[in-house]
């Protein structure tokens, strides 16, 4: 008697031999892929060029700013240096000092650096867009040098009277006969920086801002730089390829698979060792379409055939039917392998044939039912007048 693995040994030849045809081509495909990986991963470039950093050069710059206290006040005393604050007081500290600082970094030449520092006094009205009405502009300070080494630093000082300049506008607004306007004080850095690092030359220009903006009695600053600026240098580098074993062992494999698989499934199917006899071919195909009325069906003990109208169905697709619109389950006679639906005094029965129900009985896993004797009823015998079955021969 077969087991379940006879069992799983026969469906899947039933399916091999329903599909030589797309196993064999599914097979050579995978043959085709594994040779092709495995041939490129021999046949490959044994270099490949990425991109490598030789060397950075960094930039930076910076306003520092700055005020002496004229007066001793009970805040503070004469002669202190009150520095990079927000907020001056216009009659202790009306002079702002400070400087201009440049520095660079990295694997560079020494730098040169141009720096020009401009006092800017103007009147902007300020809406959508800022439009300025004026402005009066003067040079305070220059410095250039051609040998800025890395890690070194260029300072500009400034110094400039925040009164003195704010008394600059008022006396450009009576000469204009107008008072539109915000007065603006501008300490503009202006900067050229030219280094070669690693043999390629680096060209820049840069701005930094120190805002002043007179409030009566105090004025506040505020300060703009261009940042920290980055600089790397790179080349371009040949370097090695590292074979990938999974490609080269897994194409090689997939390949021996394909052929191998390929060979087997043609000469299985010539030589007659993936044919399935019919009674098993229909036991299969009864099995899945049981399966697929499963829902419907339940395994129990049917009684025997009383005086009920028994009715043979040719199907258990038409018992199903039946089932459905008595709204009746269909039972599976766990001994006959008879599939029963009672609706009242009607026995609806389907019995898979001879063949089917022997092989499906043997693929299961069960023993066939034995044959009926002749004392066994049938519902192929007529019933007599009474509605009795006649007798068998031996009564």
């Amino acid at each position: 008697m077969p087991t379940d693995d006879a069992t799983t040994s026969q469906r899947l030849r039933l399916l091999i031999a329903s599909n030589v045809t797309p196993v064999v081509v599914a097979c050579l495909l995978l043959a085709a892929l594994g040779g092709f990986v495995t041939y490129q991963s021999f046949t490959g470039p044994g270099t490949t060029t990425e991109e490598r950093t030789v060397a950075t050069w960094t930039a930076e710059d910076e306003l520092r700013h700055g005020a002496v206290v004229q007066r001793d006040t009970r805040a503070f005393d004469a002669g202190a240096v009150l520095r990079n604050r927000s907020v001056y007081f216009s009659s202790v500290t009306p002079v702002l000092n400070g400087s201009y600082v440049f520095r660079h970094d990295g694997d560079a030449e020494p730098a040169t650096v141009q720096t020009d520092l401009r006092l800017v006094v103007r009147a902007v009205e300020v809406g959508e867009s800022e439009s300025v009405l004026w402005r009066v502009s003067e040079r305070v300070a220059s410095e250039r040098t051609a040998s800025l080494e890395p890690g070194d630093e260029l300072a500009v000082p400034f110094e400039f009277n925040v009164t003195a300049q704010s008394e600059l506008a008022e006396r450009v607004r009576r000469e204009l006969g107008s008072s539109r306007g915000e007065v603006q004080i501008r300490l503009v850095a202006d900067t050229t920086v030219s280094v070669t690092v690693a043999g390629e030359t680096f060209d820049g220009d840069r701005t930094a801002t120190l805002a002043v903006t007179p409030r009566g009695d105090s004025y506040g600053v505020t300060t703009t730089t261009a940042g920290q600026r980055r600089e790397p240098v790179t080349e371009r580098i040949t370097v090695p390829v590292e074979p990938d074993p999974v490609a080269r062992y897994g194409g090689l494999l997939a390949l021996v698979v394909g052929l191998v698989g390929a060979g087997l499934v043609g000469a299985l199917d010539r030589t007659g060792r993936l044919d399935v006899d019919p009674e098993t071919r229909t036991a299969m195909a009864f099995d899945r379409e049981r399966d697929s009325f499963d829902e419907w069906i339940s395994t129990g003990r049917v009684p025997p055939v009383s005086d009920d109208r028994v009715v043979t169905v040719d199907s258990l697709t038409g018992l199903v039917d039946v089932a459905i619109d008595s709204e009746r389950r269909v039972i599976e006679d766990a001994e006959s392998g008879t599939f029963v639906v009672l609706d009242g005094a009607t026995r609806y029965e389907f019995r898979p044939s001879d063949g089917a129900g022997d092989a499906l009985a043997s693929v299961g896993g069960r023993e066939p039912e034995p044959p009926r004797s002749n004392g066994d009823r049938s519902t192929d015998d007529p019933p007599t007048e009474a509605g009795e079955r006649p007798p068998s021969s031996e009564e």
